[in-house]
């Protein structure tokens, strides 16, 4: 993908996101990305949501919309968040954070990592929300580095360490290290090829009082490739 965002870029440009996410997506080959562009589309069900993004909600959502982190920019993998007002809760955010590639093939973007462009989605929430109280979940794609550990599953890699203390320095509540602490990413996890990482969380800023976190759906067979957290949060 890289090569091809730097040598193709123009051609790319010509793409639809959700055809860009397709290909970023699921080919892994010069064969597979031909077989994802061929003209057959009228033979597959080429429906997307290229933020991955769902919120749902037992509560009633008031409003909810979606916002691109990027607005006017063109992404191989498209990055925004869900803005709802939710009865008895407030403002609910649903976002998933830029993942940290080894390779950066954004090319109508500035930045030179998948490090910094996470930070610039973080410093969009943080504007939009700071002065609010809210609830954000996501696989924020970014987590601390634990070295030792009561369990193996709570020995973490670390993903972006950096990233995570820009959450904790702008004052959200998280507390899942140490109320749970095991990988909700995880080696153990046959959809995984990579380290333990504790990466998804439920967040909150301002007046809300909170259960502690805990993982969850990390049955087998697995429902993805990442456990999912649960927190029960009351709005003050």
């Amino acid at each position: 993908m890289t090569c091809a965002a730097e040598k193709c870029a123009d051609v790319f440009k010509a793409f639809s996101e959700d055809c860009l996410s397709c290909i970023t997506l699921t080919a892994t080959s010069i064969t597979t990305l031909i077989d994802a562009c061929k003209p057959e589309g009228y033979n597959n069900n080429n429906r997307l949501n290229g933020p991955g993004l769902v919120l749902l909600s037992k509560h009633e959502i008031l409003s909810a919309n979606y916002h691109n982190y990027f607005p006017g920019k063109e992404l191989t993998i498209q990055r925004g968040y869900i803005e709802a007002q939710i009865a008895d809760l407030g403002t609910v955010v649903c976002s998933h954070f830029s993942a940290v590639f080894p390779y950066y093939f954004e090319y109508d973007l500035d930045f030179s990592s998948y490090v910094q462009q996470q930070q610039a989605e973080i410093a969009v929430i943080n504007s939009r929300f700071s002065s609010r109280d809210h609830i954000i979940m996501a696989d924020f794609n970014t987590g601390p580095k634990v070295e030792t550990a009561v369990s193996s599953d709570r020995v973490l890699a670390g993903e972006a360490p950096q990233n995570y203390q820009i959450w904790l320095s702008n004052g959200y509540s998280i507390t899942y290290l140490t109320d749970d602490g095991r990988c909700t990413f995880c080696k153990d996890n046959p959809l995984v090829d990579y380290s333990n990482n504790a990466i998804d969380y439920v967040m909150f800023k301002g007046g809300y009082t909170a259960q502690p976190s805990q993982r969850t759906l990390d049955g087998s067979p697995p429902l993805s490739d990442h456990y999912g957290v649960r927190r029960v949060v009351c709005k003050n």
